[in-house]
């Protein structure tokens, strides 16, 4: 996303494109704000805070993940 903002911050100046360098800007912006910090924030609103403990393995968890053996 970086280097497509770069290639739209460089056509700004152009009086023809400068919309469209806008638009291509703040939709890179807000795309990359929403799957760095939302989305993630949405996953641990709607897991709970335990779900990401028990996940990074601070935390035991209650119950095992597996239940049963894999078959040799």
């Amino acid at each position: 996303a970086l280097a497509a903002m770069i290639g739209a911050a460089v056509i700004l100046t152009d009086p023809i494109f400068q919309g469209l360098a806008i638009s291509l800007l703040f939709g890179l912006a807000s795309s990359t704000a929403l799957t760095v910090l939302v989305i993630p924030a949405i996953y641990v609103a709607l897991r709970g805070p335990d779900w990401v403990a028990r996940d990074n393995g601070t935390e035991s968890a209650d119950e095992p993940l597996m239940t049963e053996e894999a078959p040799a």
